[in-house]
């Protein structure tokens, strides 16, 4: 009987160990499919990923999500412009504007923020059509 319960005890805490490594690790944060956002004749691609960052690199190391915005469209004409922006914290702080086709670099999107992308389809300021993805 003693046996018995040394194995189970045994199980039990590599199931234990193995629980830690998995949770620690990137495969344990799943990269979310890219989302495509479309607002009159711009479009872009907002992409979620998992980043590790080291100590020191971010508010906070190990492995976080991190966003970007690429740009796939930018087909408005002139007076009309496209605008692909990030913002953190509900749209407050405002983290990358582009009117152009580049990709934004990314942006550490781990613990304490809420990152979101927006295509914007402008006309002398004003916004004519806009989207925006998820706030992660």
């Amino acid at each position: 009987m003693l046996a018995r319960r040394t194995s189970v005890r045994a199980a039990v805490a590599a199931l234990g160990v193995g629980a830690v490594l998995a949770l620690s690790s990137p495969a344990a944060f799943a990269d979310q499919p890219p989302v495509t956002l479309t607002a009159g004749p711009c479009q872009a691609i907002q992409k979620i990923e998992t980043h590790y960052y080291a100590p020191g690199t971010a508010e906070q190391s190990g492995w976080h999500d991190a966003q970007a915005i690429d740009p796939i469209a930018n087909n408005a004409s002139d007076p009309y412009y496209c605008q692909f922006k990030l913002t953190d914290n509900y749209g407050a702080t405002p983290l990358y504007s582009s009117m152009s086709g580049s990709e934004s670099p990314w942006w550490y999107d781990g613990p304490g923020h809420h990152i979101q992308a927006c295509v914007y389809y402008m006309y002398a300021g004003q916004v004519k059509a806009h989207q925006c993805g998820v706030t992660n």
